[in-house]
């Protein structure tokens, strides 16, 4: 519905980053095929791990030129490919395709250019590097590591379904999980795991996905995953039985109080609702992700603008 005569692609990700889950590909294949426009497939975090869970028996919802209407493929080698950044890799189904990215100007008084990438000066460096890093793990250490992170994820998503209180999101297929709570603050629960050493991603609401805590599963993850079911398990029951720290906020009256036009000027005003002292941060933070959380987006993006700018400036 959203394709318009003015579309020049779509796209799908392999996986999405927030909850691990690949997009329908091949619906949005047949799409962009009976539209006559591209379909590129992002595969920045999942391009490299998900064929290798394949491997191990993983339904993994096809994603590559296999699929009719893929044009294009990324994926970067700095994630699960464990190599430096800038040596990210973009996959064209046929050289016509290609031929759009390339870059040649002959008409003008210098040399004659001809780029293969949208940067003029590309530096060898990264991808010598990463060329280095695949010959040394070669195709039988990546999946050693894949099958480790593979394993973690099903015993993850298994055990934090079986957390009273807690629910997966979705059906990952990527080493990337996202849970979210019924009457439960979840930022509470990232508070308290990160004092029991284990960090978690907090993630707000945003459209249909409730505000969740995110794990990106990496192969040293593997020998603590029982040990870290645990501790969630603990750390979920202890905030369970607390007050919601932000039930004392409203929310509402912050927003009427805050000026038109520059909402940065009402951040002393909104660090001291949440308890901050001097504007820094307090410890925990779940006080502060449940008043973003309950914000409108336009509203957060300003005031942690406005936060890490105050940061920046010299004193006096």
């Amino acid at each position: 519905q959203a394709i318009t005569e003015r579309t020049v692609l779509i796209v799908g990700s392999a996986s999405s980053y927030a909850h691990g889950v690949v997009d329908p590909i091949v619906e949005l294949g047949r799409i962009a095929h009976e539209r006559g426009i591209w379909l590129h497939v992002d595969g920045c975090i999942g391009g490299f791990v998900l064929p290798y869970f394949r491997r191990f028996g993983a339904t993994v919802p096809a994603f590559d030129f296999s699929v009719q209407g893929v044009t294009s493929i990324s994926m970067d080698l700095h994630k699960y490919a464990f190599c430096p950044k800038g040596a990210s890799v973009v996959l064209y189904r046929s050289k016509a395709h290609r031929r759009h990215q390339l870059f040649a100007c002959s008409a003008w008084t210098g040399y004659t250019m001809l780029n293969t990438t949208v940067q003029s000066s590309k530096g060898a460096g990264p991808m010598a590097a990463a060329w280095a890093v695949l010959q040394y793990i070669g195709d039988e250490g990546y999946e050693r590591y894949c099958k480790a992170l593979y394993e973690t994820k099903n015993q993850l998503v298994e055990g934090i379904r079986g957390i009273s209180g807690l629910a997966v999101m979705g059906d990952p297929e990527m080493c990337l999980v996202a849970f979210t709570a019924e009457d439960i603050n979840v930022f509470g629960i990232a508070d308290e795991m990160r004092a029991r050493g284990y960090y978690i991603q907090p993630q707000l609401e945003f459209g249909p996905s409730k505000a969740n805590l995110h794990l990106s599963i990496n192969p040293s993850n593997a020998a603590v995953t029982q040990e870290f079911l645990r501790e969630l398990r603990s750390a979920t029951e202890k905030v369970a039985a607390e007050p919601d720290p932000s039930s004392h906020i409203d929310v509402d009256a912050l927003l009427s109080s805050m000026p038109e036009g520059n909402l940065g000027e009402s951040l002393p005003m909104i660090l001291s609702a949440l308890g901050s002292q001097s504007g820094r941060l307090p410890d925990r933070l779940a006080l502060v992700n449940s008043v973003l959380n309950r914000m409108p987006r336009a509203v957060s993006h300003e005031l942690l603008l406005s936060y890490v700018n105050d940061l920046f400036v010299p004193e006096d």
